[in-house]
Parts: structure tokens; sequence; C-alpha cells
């Protein structure tokens, strides 16, 4: 399905339909970065003490690299989504669902998603070189 400029045009079923499938894309993206972050941290744990400086250099890109994907990807998919709920027309805001997305903080997800990825790549890239 194709959203057009208009989204008041879209049938309600057309906007859930959208917002599920940036909800899918989240997922896949919050996936990816902890199944790469779960990687990184055996890397680390398994060679960081012996690793040479380079070794070290290409582990720790790695890690900012997956911090960097999974805040601006993740971060984004969930500003796109409020950006969906928040095209209701009229109508549509009186609806039970409307009333309750308008309630979920998704601001709030948002920072608390991006601010742990960036945590967890923090401490991780000080493990690459205290560890």
């Amino acid at each position: 399905m194709i959203a057009t400029a208009d989204q008041e045009n879209l049938t309600r079923d057309q906007q859930v339909a959208l917002t599920n499938a940036r909800l899918g894309h989240y997922m896949a993206v919050m996936g990816i970065t902890f199944a790469v972050t779960v990687v990184n941290l055996f890397l680390i744990f398994s060679f960081a003490h012996t690793a040479p400086a380079s070794a070290k250099l290409a582990l720790a890109l790695s890690v900012f690299n997956i911090s960097c994907f999974g805040a601006l990807a993740g971060g984004s998919t969930l500003q796109e989504i409020k950006a969906l709920n928040q095209d209701y027309n009229e109508a549509k805001l009186a609806t039970h669902h409307a009333k309750y997305v308008a309630e979920v903080p998704t601001d709030l997800f948002a920072a608390l998603t991006v601010g742990l990825i960036v945590l967890i790549g923090f401490v991780q890239l000080w493990m690459v070189f205290t560890v």
C-alpha cells in the first residue's frame, strides 16, 4: 500500500495498516540492533583483552555503527507512527482507538529507545578499551 500526501483520504483500516507496517519496521530495527549488540558483547568479552589496537578499533566502529543505526532508525520509525496517528480527521477522533492512541506517550518511548541504545553503545565502547 502506498501512502499519499493527503492522509485524511485513507480509510481507518488503511491508516491502521500503515501504522502496523511501521511498527513492524520498528520491531525489525530493534531485532537487528539487539542481535548485533549481543554479538558485539560476545566479541568484547572473548577477544578485546588480547586484541591489537586495529581490531579494537574495528570492534569500536561496529559498536558505534549499530548504536547509530538503532537510535536513528528506531527513533525515526516511532516518529513516523506518531505522525500517522496525528493525521486523524475530526470524525475519527471520536473513536475509542483514536482517543487511546492520542494518550500513548510516543515521544517518551522514542526518547527511551534512543537513550538506552546510545547508553548501551557507550558502555560497550568503554568495555572495548578497558576490558
